[in-house]
């Protein structure tokens, strides 16, 4: 759909994936229908511990990392804003912040060196018209300092270094032996 020449056609389909449309309510309509039975107080969750809740900040997660970029993460919160509506404010909800996959693996490894509510309060002070995404602007904050690889990443790294060295050193040689110069 970015192929094509009417930009009606992409928004039709960010709203058939990810918004409201004509079959269905994904995503951010979703998001803002939850979020604003909080706001309203007609939903306080099941055992009242969202009755004090001051504000909130709306986050949609995404397999596609396309959607966190700044054109159609600003379109996604303008959609949220819309769809959520005007209302006496009992909340105060944030704009929307789109974490990818990726973002959500980073964090759970990380998110015992800050927390989590933090780090999305100072993001969404810090990029308010949601024009840097949340991953490029982690990493240029004072967050990308404590982060902490998956361990995800490091299982996979040690079976390639595993298939790496059966390939190169199909006898199961001693790899310092190996690599120690002779003569």
């Amino acid at each position: 759909m970015v192929l094509t020449n009417d930009p009606d056609d992409l928004i039709a389909e960010l709203r058939k994936k990810y918004g409201a449309s004509a079959e269905e309510s994904k995503g951010v309509a979703q998001l803002a229908r939850s979020i604003g039975a909080i706001a309203h107080r007609e939903w306080t969750g099941s055992d009242n511990e969202l009755a004090e809740t001051n504000y909130v900040f709306p986050v949609l997660v995404v397999h596609d990392e396309r959607v966190s970029y700044h054109g159609v993460s600003g379109w996604l919160a303008r959609e949220f804003r819309d769809l959520l509506g005007t209302f006496e404010a009992k909340v105060l909800v944030r704009d929307l912040i789109i974490l990818t996959v990726s973002d959500i693996e980073n964090l759970s490894s990380s998110i015992k060196s800050f927390g989590f509510a933090n780090c999305l309060r100072d993001y969404s002070a810090q990029v308010r018209n949601r024009d840097v995404s949340f991953h490029n602007w982690l990493y240029r904050s004072n967050y990308g300092k404590m982060i902490i690889a998956p361990q995800k990443l490091w299982d996979t790294l040690d079976e390639v270094m595993e298939a790496v060295k059966s390939e190169l050193l199909p006898n199961g040689e001693d790899t310092e032996a190996a690599a120690a110069p002779t003569g």
